[in-house]
């Protein structure tokens, strides 16, 4: 892992959206958290996600591919490189919780990966290092983000009210490159 700036959760449509453009809008490497599945690992699936996206060689060298879950502890990532993510991540963009239906995303979502999410945003806050946790959200309130945000996580919610992916991409490449402004 080569120390990525920003965690991405989520590639579904949302994700694949924000990846996109995070890679051609700013010069930020992207840790890309993908659940490694029984019968496909987390590398071959973001392989053949580069490939839809038509990513350049270059544009793939700033992606660092994760395999994990964030409906698992941790992450489903090991002690180590949490330990790296702490030291270098300066936004996490958690758009699990988006759905296609919704650019948006659903208040359905499974809550466990908003919550898995925060813990690693509060970790990485704590080090110092943190400047945004951005949350892709349709839910009218998530309450455990704006809990994180009133005990003083830095965070930005996009959700409710934008109701097209280009507007949720532009509204997450904005908040990204106002932490790095911030940093």
């Amino acid at each position: 892992m080569n120390h990525p700036d920003i965690l991405l959760t989520g590639t579904e449509s949302v994700g694949r959206e924000v990846l996109l453009a995070l890679l051609r809008r700013t010069p930020s490497r992207v840790a890309l958290l993908m659940p490694d599945r029984t019968l496909r690992p987390a590398l071959p699936r973001a392989a053949a996600l580069f490939d839809r996206l038509e990513l350049g060689n270059d544009e793939r060298e700033r992606v660092d591919v994760l395999g994990g879950d964030v409906r698992l502890p941790h992450l489903g990532l090991p002690a180590d490189l949490r330990g790296q993510l702490t030291d270098t991540l300066e936004t996490i963009v958690h758009t699990a919780a988006a759905t296609a239906d919704a650019p948006g995303g659903s208040s359905a979502a499974d809550p466990s990966g908003t919550a898995n999410a925060l813990l690693l945003a509060e970790r990485c806050f704590m080090s110092g290092r943190l400047q945004r946790f951005v949350h892709v959200s349709g839910a009218t309130e998530d309450r455990m983000v704006r809990a994180a945000m009133n005990a003083g996580l830095p965070v930005t919610i996009i959700g409710p009210g934008i109701n097209t992916m280009d507007s949720v991409v532009n509204a997450v490449v904005r908040a990204v490159e106002d932490a790095a402004r911030c940093a």
